[in-house]
């Protein structure tokens, strides 16, 4: 009768790109699924971006961590993730200085809006409803019987 809700997960990365930190986030993903695309990846070192629009957008998420990525954004500034064989790889490019590709550390954002952990069902709003209105044709049925009883009184 009660499903469970399922919500988006973020994840914080980071990497050191040539002795720089990369670190931000990424949003909007699904648990347990394959090449879905990230609603948006926001940097936040060395510069405060937000990609909306990458060339690139493919994640896989399994029980809660992500496992496999291709992600390029575009254009210079250039953020791009690269799954290997051994693991996934990232790489900032600010300007024109070369890449560096280094291994890349993902974390599942905590806290935040707490998920409701059931649903309710959708014939419950029609029981609802029709209850409502069963109760509000009562009490003016009611209303109504006192007004004509109290105009016979007098």
């Amino acid at each position: 009768m009660f499903a469970k809700s399922a919500s988006a997960l973020d994840f914080n990365f980071s990497f050191n790109d040539n002795g720089s930190n990369v670190s931000g986030t990424i949003f909007g993903l699904n648990d347990d699924t394959s090449s879905q695309s990230s609603s948006s990846v926001s940097l936040s070192t060395p510069s405060n971006l937000t990609f909306n629009s990458p060339n690139l957008n493919s994640f896989t998420v399994a029980n809660g961590a992500i496992t496999g990525v291709t992600y390029r954004s575009g254009t210079i500034p250039n953020l791009r993730f690269i799954d290997t064989s051994d693991n996934i790889q990232g790489s900032y490019r600010g300007t024109s200085q070369p890449v560096f590709i280094t291994p890349v550390t993902f974390s599942q954002v905590t806290g935040g809006a707490t998920p409701v952990p059931f649903g309710v069902a959708p014939n419950m709003g029609i029981l609802i409803l029709g209850g409502m209105f069963g109760a509000s044709r009562l009490r003016n049925k009611i209303a109504a019987r006192k007004l004509i009883n109290s105009d016979r009184a007098t």
